[in-house]
């Protein structure tokens, strides 16, 4: 199992596609805060859109979407780092990356036949899976302290601060992240051991992450109509997606313990299911 462990993570650093996926999350992250910082010059300028902005700033966006302001960043006072920080990683834009890495790393053994190569030299086909599985939280760990070191030079080239305020709730939202961002890496492996398809894989992955599946409530309140009586009802309160984008700095410890049991049981069962699907499969 070490041995594939190793040669996985051999695979990961010398990819090119590792890196430039890598860089580009941490290029994006960065571009977002001169989003924000231009939003903030512009809603700081126009008092109308920043009532606009005070009437709709608690609405939960389950999406994909690049920079955000907060309404009380626009007092005048510095923006806390690790709030610029969770708007980041709430954007689900790190998801995205994310699921390219993963149908790109699981694609890539398919193709230069590296599976097939080393099958004889394990056990249980399920330690590939276990193996991927570490390689994709290294990858999120990754992903998300690029993401803070992102924001960090953001903030100095277009804020002209740092503001380290709330470090400590910070690290505990981040713990949180990381869970629910490997659970989602392990989900999308799933999808590419059952469809096989890379393309499949990636055009799902990113949908979800988009919150294509909202229209799975529109279907439930029409079927069980009593759900109309839940004003914040929604599915994506209990997929690993919704969560991502569901929890802030201020989310309460239930929601945080709630996020959490969501992904490790995510991360448990995804990786059952594909060990029993490669178990089960001929390795090409």
């Amino acid at each position: 199992m070490i041995n594939v462990i190793k040669m996985d993570l051999y695979r990961m650093v010398k990819n090119k596609a590792t890196w430039l996926i890598f860089l580009a999350s941490m290029l994006m992250m960065f571009a977002s805060i001169f989003m924000t910082s231009q939003d903030l010059a512009y809603y700081n300028s126009n008092p109308t859109a920043l009532q606009d902005l005070q009437a709709n700033g608690d609405e939960v966006n389950w999406g994909i979407y690049i920079g955000s302001v907060k309404p009380e960043w626009c007092t005048g006072t510095e923006v806390p780092l690790m709030e610029l920080v969770a708007v980041n990683v709430k954007s689900k834009l790190l998801l995205m990356f994310l699921v390219v890495f993963v149908t790109y790393f699981a694609g890539s053994e398919g193709r230069n036949g590296f599976l097939k190569n080393i099958a004889g030299q394990v056990t249980h086909k399920g330690i590939f899976v276990f193996s991927k599985s570490v390689v994709i939280s290294i990858f999120a760990v990754m992903m998300i302290a690029g993401a803070v070191l992102a924001t960090m030079l953001g903030s100095v080239a277009f804020l002209g601060y740092i503001n380290i305020a709330n470090i400590g709730q910070g690290c505990v939202f981040l713990i949180v992240q990381i869970l629910l961002h490997i659970a989602y890496g392990m989900f999308v492996l799933f999808l590419f051991n059952v469809t096989e398809s890379s393309v499949a894989t990636m055009l799902a992955g990113i949908l979800i992450a988009a919150g294509i599946l909202q229209i799975v409530d529109a279907i439930l309140v029409s079927v069980f109509s009593k759900l109309q009586a839940i004003s914040d009802f929604s599915i994506m309160n209990y997929l690993t997606s919704g969560n991502v984008g569901l929890l802030s700095l201020d989310s309460t410890s239930g929601l945080y313990i709630r996020a959490s049991i969501i992904a490790v049981g995510a991360i448990v069962l995804m990786n059952t299911l594909s060990s029993v699907i490669i178990q089960r499969r001929d390795l090409k």
